[in-house]
């Protein structure tokens, strides 16, 4: 007769051996992308004049205030979706919840971010069901959303002179963008998540047209990214109005690709090639790679003062044990 002991250790070393594995491809799919990423920001960057770039401090000031806007606005989807599913801690909660968890999503493993939401938000009496599937519900139309705004990028010039066929992808990508933004598409993806939580599914209280206000307000975050990044270049070169709609998609896109990338924590290595490479066309390499590094550093410095912030308001608006 077989032991049954000896029948479960067999059982999971597979499971071990894959999770192993997986790590091992996740953490050299990083450092490969982060060897591409530093050296084509080294070689790009010293071939730059800085002679010939002007630092205005003004503008870089106003761009870091522009992504700080960014990054500050990103709990309102959040809130109104949690409004949504009948919990209501007060905005304070929500915003100190989202603000503390943000610096999280830097630990390996893209969960970071949203355990400390979702514990953060228990503390202000919103189940854990609620808080996770609202997170997840986010995340998917953030997703949705940004593949929709990818569309201009398939119908600017250079992009579409190297890649003619790019707005077949697009169109196909809108079509899947608006379909997977309705709430029973996202219920659906998110409720094998909860089950393995071990949360029960959660349900739609509300219909597709009430959906897409918190789905709008994303936009704003989008739009400050983009225009920080706009004003960044435009701070060492001079850069045209006209070109802000595409920065703003093109920093879209390499968020929402720097999401995507399981294997990188924080986008880091993903979103600074990608914003390298669309760039470029339109700034120059040079300029597109100083740009590259300073959305990180300016980023990372406005989710670490946001954090330091939320903290605070954690500490001072949950309740105390009694």
């Amino acid at each position: 007769m077989t032991d049954p002991t000896t029948s479960r250790a067999a059982g999971k070393a597979p499971h071990r051996a894959t999770a192993i594995l997986l790590q091992v491809v996740k953490w050299v799919l990083f450092a490969a992308v982060l060897v591409f990423a530093g050296r084509e920001i080294h070689l790009r960057s010293a071939r730059v004049d800085w002679d010939t770039l002007r630092f205005d401090i003004t503008l870089m000031v106003l761009a870091a205030l522009s992504i700080l806007a960014a990054k500050a606005l990103t709990f309102l989807m959040y809130g109104l979706l949690l409004r949504r599913f009948g919990a209501s801690p007060g905005w304070l909660p929500v915003m100190a919840s989202f603000w503390t968890a943000q610096i999280a999503k830097y630990v390996p493993g893209k969960v970071g971010s949203v355990v400390g939401i979702v514990l953060a938000l228990r503390r202000f009496g919103v189940a854990g069901q609620t808080a996770l599937g609202a997170i997840i519900m986010v995340d998917g139309a953030s997703v949705a959303l940004g593949l929709a705004v990818t569309i201009p990028l398939s119908l600017w010039a250079p992009v579409h002179e190297r890649f003619p066929t790019v707005w077949l992808w697009c169109t196909l990508a809108l079509a899947a963008s608006l379909v997977c933004l309705h709430p029973r598409i996202l219920a659906a993806a998110a409720n094998p998540i909860l089950r393995r939580a071990g949360y029960q599914p959660v349900t739609i209280p509300f219909r597709y047209r009430h959906y897409l206000g918190p789905v709008l307000v994303q936009v704003l975050p989008c739009g400050f990214l983009g225009l920080g990044c706009w004003l960044l270049a435009g701070s060492m070169k001079p850069v045209p109005a006209s070109a802000l709609p595409i920065v703003c998609c093109a920093v879209v896109t390499v968020t929402i690709a720097g999401f995507l990338a399981f294997f990188a924590p924080a986008g880091l290595g993903v979103q600074e090639s990608l914003l390298l490479v669309l760039l470029s066309p339109l700034i120059g390499g040079g300029l597109a790679a100083i740009v590259a590094v300073l959305m990180r550093l300016f980023q990372v410095l406005a989710e670490a003062l946001l954090a330091a912030a939320g903290l605070v308001m954690v500490w001072r608006l949950a309740p105390r044990p009694q």
